[in-house]
């Protein structure tokens, strides 16, 4: 993801940051490692469709 969005730091530091919170709740609540590996995985690509969208459609909202 950091190759992914190369030169948008402000959209690396979101996802370094969800990874962060994920991973710590994910580790406080003592989740099996293969649900832990699902859950710092899914918040590393969360937002991986915001770049197409925003060339797309120069828009990353919802609708």
């Amino acid at each position: 993801m950091i190759k992914y969005y190369a030169g948008d730091v402000k959209r690396i530091n979101h996802f370094m940051k969800v990874y962060g919170f994920a991973k710590t709740i994910g580790e406080m609540e003592q989740l099996e490692s293969a649900k832990q590996e699902v859950l710092e995985l899914a918040a590393i690509v969360h937002d991986i469709g915001i770049k197409v969208n925003e060339q797309k459609y120069n828009s990353s909202a919802g609708k």
